[in-house]
């Protein structure tokens, strides 16, 4: 179904992300950081020029203290020229902001000094704008290539999480009864305890479960139509015959039996199709039910109190004690004994039969189950002890349990967990 594997852990998918978030914080921080840094010294040189010139108040006294100065008199007319200013020319901004001028970088500031003249100072910082541009050349290649890196790590980051996720939708969307079992395997592995781990197991676990419950319901037709099958032909066969007779009461008896069993059949598909029976119970002496096998099969004895009553729907109760009586029945031999001993909480039966191999005795309850072993005619539906654990676990609240050893004999066990 797939040509590789994914490999999930859940350490790396959160150092991944500690990774991302770490470079994009470092790229914003940086952003900021540049920007930042670059209004500040601005502010800076301007305060640093400005507190210089601070007691600056005539001519004479700046060119004291500056050899680069201008002085343009209030009508506009430059009056004088030191320094740098020589070189300029004579429209040169005094709005106190950095200006270029042939390859230069200078920062010019001006002050009106008592007598109405203006005078412009400058400081040359070259030097300064160049290392800044050169940073911001520096961090503009970094923050590419930090995007870069978030782009690589992100999408390993996103297809470490959808690449998992897109192989399980693709595992349900291939999923065929048809198909090899071995293609039902979604190759995601890593620690048992990661989430996609433990989802792909699942989901395996369930493909096997479908297959399992399909195979199931396919045994269920084949059983129930060979069941109606034999039947109906001893319905008809029976019938066929009983036109031939001039007394054909027998024949009708049995083929009222026959239908009786059919009945039987449905009634029992009906039952265990139900999930919301709600059952009338009344309180029951354990001992007027068991009274009637013990009547009908001398290998039956039964030990208990018998004024110990369960609250329970006699009928179907009756029905599902039969059903795991007679199978022990079958199962015992003539020379056998089948004990039912009964208490409080509890009903045990105990055969010295046949038993039940340990590979087959998980499988007893299970619906349609037939083994060779419990049933070497190959006779019945497979139903009746699934019936008898319906009723008793799932209409009545019990619990039904088994052990066997192969040729030592079986012990079902009945155990109330509360009083009604």
């Amino acid at each position: 179904m797939w040509n590789n594997s994914f490999f999930v852990s859940r350490r790396s998918k959160i150092f991944w992300a500690f990774v991302s978030l770490a470079i994009t914080f470092l790229i914003i921080f940086s952003a900021v950081f540049y920007y930042e840094s670059g209004r500040n010294w601005e502010n800076q040189k301007y305060k640093a020029l400005a507190w210089l010139i601070t007691d600056i108040q005539s001519v004479a006294q700046a060119e004291r203290y500056f050899s680069d100065i201008r002085v343009i008199a209030p009508n506009g007319r430059i009056v004088l020229n030191e320094g740098i200013f020589t070189e300029l020319p004579p429209n040169i901004v005094s709005d106190n902001r950095m200006v270029k001028y042939d390859g230069m970088s200078l920062y010019v500031i001006s002050k009106v000094i008592p007598n109405g003249f203006t005078i412009l100072f400058v400081d040359d910082i070259t030097d300064a704008v160049e290392s800044q541009r050169l940073m911001f050349g520096n961090l503009l290649t970094s923050t590419i290539i930090l995007w870069i890196l978030v782009i690589i790590i992100w999408w390993f980051f996103t297809r470490g999480i959808f690449g998992p996720v897109n192989r399980i939708v693709e595992a349900i969307e291939q999923f065929q009864l048809e198909q090899d079992p071995k293609q039902d395997v979604i190759p995601i592995v890593g620690k048992e305890t990661d989430e996609f781990v433990r989802i792909a197991r699942q989901l395996e676990s369930l493909f096997a479960r479908v297959r399992m419950e399909t195979t199931k319901i396919e045994d269920l037709s084949s059983n129930i139509a060979h069941e109606l099958k034999n039947s109906l032909f001893g319905i008809a066969s029976t019938l066929e015959l009983a036109l031939l007779l001039d007394h054909p009461k027998q024949k009708i008896e049995q083929v009222h039996v026959q239908v009786l069993h059919l009945g039987e059949v449905v009634q029992t598909l009906l039952l265990l199709a139900n999930k919301e029976v709600q059952l009338p119970k009344t309180w029951v002496s354990l001992i007027s039910i068991f009274d009637k096998f013990t009547k009908e099969d001398i290998r039956i004895s039964m030990e208990g109190n018998p004024e110990i009553t369960w609250d329970i729907h006699q009928e179907l109760f009756e029905i599902a004690l039969g059903n795991i009586i007679g199978n022990a029945q079958k199962f015992t031999p003539d020379d056998g004994k089948i004990q039912i001993n009964f208490s409080e909480n509890s009903i045990q039966i105990i055969d010295t039969g046949t038993g039940i191999s340990a590979e087959q005795l998980p499988f007893v309850f299970d619906r349609f189950y037939k083994a060779d072993s419990m049933r070497p005619n190959g006779s019945g539906t497979g139903l009746w002890l699934t019936l008898s654990k319906h009723i008793l676990e799932k209409l009545h609240g019990f619990t039904l349990s088994i052990s066997s050893t192969l040729g030592s004999g079986t012990c079902v066990t009945i155990t109330r967990l509360h009083h009604s």
